[in-house]
């Protein structure tokens, strides 16, 4: 050991110092303090290179020589908007332990990134407003709690039958982006010059160059709609939700353009997403005996580019295209798997009595 220690110290000298990195920021919910900060910034140490310093040898531990490109990280609380800076590294000689030292911004970069706070916070809370107001809006309905038993009885105010529509689904999806721009308190016109953005990497005001990352306890906004009406009885816990990944991609005029994506964890017919679409351990998807959630399910034939298919990949009887395939007679209940596809692309997969396939 001593021997490695003596050779370990000997090839401090041929340690390569390698340029400092592009200045980095994180969102940290938990930095609140110096000493907090300093601990969260231990976790993102830039990657480590280790070499034979002579090319004709194979690296080993007794010859290795490790070096890494120091970052400058900035962590930012949305909370109290407070920064912490640091240049994080690696010692230059074994064990290249991770080193941590106070930085500095320049004014100009420190203003940057409290107008991305700023705007991170304006904007999550004009969601929470905006999901509120529609939430609220959903609740003064009656609930539904019994099963209907034919189409004229289904309930139309559904997360499924928005799911399945694209008018309903473009409908709320209206309604969000002009809730979201009614309840921003900032200065819409200077969020549009800035060019100000906010996607699955994090928040970003392209007109000043700063980017703050989401962390692990601070990721970026989702909407949550949550429906009264359902075609299946209402458990008592869980209600159908549609879970809304958004992207704003910029402004038009005074208009924010949000991309929207439905994540796997919405609620649809008493099912999670992700099990209609063949996740979450459920290969063969759903099965489905309800009559309104077979109904619903049947208008995606007339949704452009939509169509049913069987495993085998011919075309599906269900919803009224193709020949049914025979059922065997007996008492229980018999079914086949459906795969919808729009445009070639495998959307759900749900099972029904095979008198429908």
């Amino acid at each position: 050991m001593m021997k490695f220690l003596a050779f370990s110290a000997a090839l401090a000298g041929f340690t390569v110092a390698m340029p400092l990195q592009a200045t980095s920021a994180l969102f940290c919910e938990g930095c609140t303090s110096a000493a907090t900060a300093r601990e969260e910034a231990m976790r993102h140490a830039p990657l480590l290179h280790c070499y034979s310093p002579n090319p004709d040898e194979f690296m080993t531990p007794e010859n290795q020589v490790c070096t890494s490109a120091a970052k400058k990280l900035v962590l930012a609380n949305p909370n109290s908007r407070q920064l912490y800076t640091f240049l994080v590294g690696h010692e230059t000689s074994f064990p290249w332990s991770v080193t941590v030292t106070p930085a500095q911004l320049s004014t100009e970069q420190r203003d940057n990134y409290l107008k991305t706070i700023d705007f991170y916070n304006d904007f999550k809370q004009a969601v929470e407003a905006a999901q509120q107001q529609l939430n609220q809006n959903s609740f003064r309905r009656p609930s539904t709690l019994v099963v209907p038993m034919s189409a004229e009885q289904c309930p139309e105010n559904t997360a499924l039958n928005t799911l399945i529509s694209p008018e309903k689904m473009q409908a709320l999806e209206d309604w969000i982006t002009y809730a979201i721009m009614q309840n921003l308190q900032g200065n819409v016109q200077t969020y549009f010059e800035t060019g100000a953005r906010l996607n699955s990497v994090g928040i970003t005001i392209a007109g000043t160059g700063a980017t703050i990352a989401w962390n692990e306890r601070t990721r970026r906004p989702y909407f949550i709609q949550q429906y009264q009406e359902s075609e299946v009885p209402f458990d008592g816990v869980f209600r159908d939700t549609l879970v809304l990944e958004m992207e704003l991609t910029g402004f038009s005029g005074n208009v924010p353009s949000i991309r929207f994506t439905v994540d796997g964890s919405s609620r649809v017919a008493g099912y999670s997403l992700a099990r209609w679409q063949g996740q979450a351990g459920s290969p063969g998807g759903v099965t489905v005996t309800n009559s309104c959630v077979q109904e619903r399910l049947a208008q995606l034939r007339h949704v452009p580019g939509g169509e049913f298919r069987r495993p085998d990949g011919s075309p599906s009887g269900f919803g009224g295209g193709g020949t049914p395939l025979p059922s065997d007679g007996g008492s229980g209940i018999e079914t086949c798997t459906i795969y919808f596809y729009q445009s070639g692309r495998l959307l759900y997969v749900f099972a029904v009595p095979m008198g429908q396939c």
